[in-house]
């Protein structure tokens, strides 16, 4: 049997500790203050007075919302262009990009390479905070002054396309052009205690993932051509905000597959650094990671590899 060592090798990467590999600077996107935020596998653009992202770009610079603001020459209405975005949390008050009012900060030094950045967002009763580690990014709600969603309304991979699908962690998977509404449940294996989605583009090789806190709260997915229009606690009355818990996470982030079994894996990887980024075993990885470069080197076995594998997990 063929062992698959890519996967392998970005999953035991997403586990080990971070090198200093995040970087935060201010910019302008959209003509909007932001901070930019550049990761080896995505680049942030935040802005800094609606708490929403403008721009999320892979790591071949493909923008995964194109938001435009409300008044942008050739962008004809809202699904073009400033209806997009992710969390869109509040319903025109907040957590979302062209909203003004929120005032956020960073307390990193700008334009140096860290190991993570952290921003931080206030409006009247609004407070979150994002974290932007090399290969995800956490959201923490710490209050809201009203219920909430969380969004994604955008274009996976620059474009919605007729090949483009959704896979939710019930196995589920669906093209763009299906609606759905339901609680996403979570029989996957694949990180306990939260429900979460991908949207895969259907000509690279690559997934943008959303991982929440598991509920019994309604979920919903629709097209509104030309983007995209999910979110956590919507249902089919487009007002109705549905989540109201804090503290509450929200975890994105790019992987480079679109294949269910690989995504779930690497899923499971990012789970687990997100929420124990200190609880990584380096020798034993470490390990592994020789066994890895010996094996291709020819100085090892695959069943070398598997007892290094077999060890670590052991020890977790």
């Amino acid at each position: 049997m063929a062992w698959r060592w890519g996967p392998l090798v970005v999953a035991m990467s997403l586990c080990r500790p971070a090198a200093a590999q995040v970087t935060i600077t201010d910019a302008t996107d959209e003509g909007i203050a932001c901070f930019k935020i550049v990761t080896p596998t995505a680049t942030y653009y935040y802005d800094k007075a609606g708490a929403g992202f403008t721009s999320i770009l892979d790591k071949d610079g493909t923008d995964w919302i194109n938001f435009h603001p409300q008044g942008t020459s050739g962008v004809p209405d809202g699904q073009s262009g400033w209806y997009r975005g992710i969390p869109n949390m509040g319903l025109n008050v907040f957590g979302h990009p062209g909203y003004t009012g929120a005032t956020s900060t960073t307390a990193e030094a700008k334009g140096t390479s860290l190991a993570k950045v952290s921003v931080a967002s206030q409006k009247g009763g609004w407070s979150v905070t994002w974290e932007f580690h090399p290969t995800f990014a956490v959201l923490t709600v710490s209050s809201v002054a009203e219920n909430y969603w969380l969004l994604y309304e955008g274009t996976p991979g620059g474009a919605v396309g007729s090949d483009d699908y959704c896979y939710r962690s019930d196995g589920t998977k669906n093209q763009l052009d299906t609606s759905w509404e339901g609680d996403v449940k979570n029989t996957s294996g694949v990180a306990s205690g939260t429900e979460w989605v991908y949207f895969a583009d259907g000509t690279i090789d690559r997934s943008l993932f959303m991982i929440h806190d598991d509920d019994s709260i309604t979920d919903r997915y629709y097209l509104m051509s030309p983007m995209t229009v999910f979110g956590f606690g919507r249902q089919a009355a487009n007002t109705d905000r549905l989540l109201s818990k804090t503290p509450a996470t929200l975890i994105i982030g790019f992987v480079e597959s679109r294949d269910y079994a690989t995504v779930t894996g690497l899923l499971d990887a990012v789970y687990k650094a997100a929420t124990s980024p200190t609880s990584s075993l380096p020798t034993l990885r470490d390990g592994v990671d020789t066994k890895v470069r010996d094996r291709r080197q020819g100085q090892a076995t695959d069943s070398d590899v598997k007892g290094a594998i077999k060890s670590y997990r052991n020890a977790k």
